[in-house]
């Protein structure tokens, strides 16, 4: 039996892809259709992000406010408080986003009626070896993956 991938998320044969995720899963390759690879919006960290970048600003909204309407601060000492005020946003907004991931991708297909995922990963290395392997059991189980719109990869 011709292995074309054992990897931590999954190993593909010439009659089989089967998923090592959480829930493990087997499909069969001759009953896969309409192979095909999504970029999803995952909300995960990316929502923590956007949650600090809004917080930074609605600060410094409210720190410009309250600077530009004192009047007994000298302007030398308002430009010195502006200018620490944008350093700090600047830093709490880079701190934030920092180390946001790249949205997930999703080798999908449909099998037997339902559209299911085949591997959920943000590396796009990993992705490009698990679609090759598939597409090399896809050739050796006799399919044509790019005849017409039913199969791609």
């Amino acid at each position: 039996m011709p292995i074309f991938y054992r990897g931590p998320g999954a190993h593909i044969t010439h009659e089989v892809f089967q998923v090592l995720g959480p829930i493990s899963r087997s499909f069969a390759i001759r009953e896969l259709r309409r192979i095909h690879i999504v970029q999803t919006q995952d909300d995960g960290d990316g929502a923590l992000a956007r949650l600090i970048k809004g917080g930074a600003v609605v600060l410094s909204a409210v720190a410009l406010v309250v600077a530009l309407t004192t009047n007994g601060m000298d302007t030398a000492a308002m430009w010195t408080i502006l200018a620490l005020l944008v350093v700090g946003v600047s830093a709490t907004v880079s701190a934030g986003c920092w180390r946001t991931p790249a949205p997930p991708y999703e080798l999908r297909a449909t099998y037997r009626g339902q559209i299911v995922c085949l591997l959920r990963t943000p590396d796009e290395k990993l992705l490009g070896q698990v679609s090759r392997a598939l597409l090399r059991a896809l050739e050796l189980a006799d399919m044509q993956p790019d005849a017409g719109a039913d199969r791609r990869v």
